[in-house]
């Protein structure tokens, strides 16, 4: 049985603070990927507190 390609992306990569989609990945089913898009915000919250609980920080970098 070969696999054959298919146009519809299944994976889908999310930013992990805002949830915006930063691409996708042709696999063979439904998954998600979390990752750190390049938004300002995103990586605020991250310098800020680093990679543990960051909610709160989350929550500042965005007002």
């Amino acid at each position: 049985m070969s696999k054959a390609k298919s146009d519809v992306m299944l994976g889908t990569l999310l930013c992990k603070w805002c949830n915006e989609i930063v691409g996708e990945l042709d696999t063979e089913k439904v998954t998600l990927y979390y990752t750190q898009c390049k938004d300002g915000a995103c990586r605020a919250a991250v310098d800020k507190e680093g990679v543990g609980n960051n909610e709160q920080a989350m929550a500042d970098a965005l007002l």
